[in-house]
């Protein structure tokens, strides 16, 4: 018989690991490692500073968005209310 339920698989680790590659992502924009590396090429002007701010601009939309699943997820595992009534769950 197929179940239509679909249980989540993603882990707090996993969300985590999002929330973590964001901040990697937008630090590097910010302290300007990925325009010094185009630098380093010969891409200078333009093109390098729309490739470091588009990828801050990702890296944080990474930051922001697992990082509110993982407030999510942690807090329905917390406090969430289950149908037996019962708080908190297993996460």
């Amino acid at each position: 018989m197929v179940s239509n339920h679909r249980k989540c698989s993603c882990s707090v680790f996993d969300i985590f690991l999002g929330v973590l590659t964001g901040l990697i992502w937008f630090l590097l924009a910010a302290l300007e490692v990925i325009t010094d590396a185009f630098a380093l090429i010969g891409l200078v002007g333009g093109f390098a500073d729309f490739v470091a701010i588009f990828i801050g601009v990702v890296g944080f939309l990474a930051i922001v968005l697992f990082g509110f699943c993982l407030f999510r997820k942690i807090w329905h595992c917390c406090f969430g209310r289950r149908r037996g009534g019962g708080g908190g769950g297993d996460c």
